[in-house]
C-alpha cells in the first residue's frame, strides 16, 4: 500500500501463488479468491526530530517525516454494493 492507492480493490487469494524461475510471485489457478473491498486509507506514523552535526553536537535543523506502516483501512465489498444501489435508486 502506498499513498495514492485509495480506491484500489483489495482481494484475498488463497492458493495459486508460486514463484517463477526469476523469483517473482505469479498467480496460477487460485483455489479461492474473494473481493474484500476497496482501500480507503493508509496508516502512517509521524516521526520528528533534530539533525545534529557531530562531534560539536550543534543542531543543524529539524525534520519531520511520515512512515507508512503498510496497514490499510478497507471499505467492505458490501459497501460497494450499497453505493451502487444508492446510485441506481437516485437515477430513477
Amino acid at each position: 500500500m502506498f499513498g495514492g492507492s485509495s480506491g484500489s480493490p483489495v482481494y484475498s487469494i488463497q492458493g495459486g501463488m508460486r514463484p517463477n524461475l526469476e523469483g517473482a510471485l505469479v498467480l496460477g489457478e487460485p483455489e479461492r479468491a474473494a473481493l474484500l473491498g476497496v482501500l480507503a486509507a493508509v496508516h502512517v506514523r509521524q516521526v520528528s526530530g533534530v539533525v545534529q552535526a557531530l562531534p560539536a553536537a550543534q543542531i543543524v535543523g529539524e525534520f519531520s517525516i511520515q512512515q507508512e506502516l503498510d496497514l490499510g483501512i478497507v471499505f467492505r465489498s458490501s459497501t460497494i454494493e450499497e453505493c451502487c444501489q444508492m446510485v441506481r435508486t437516485s437515477a430513477m
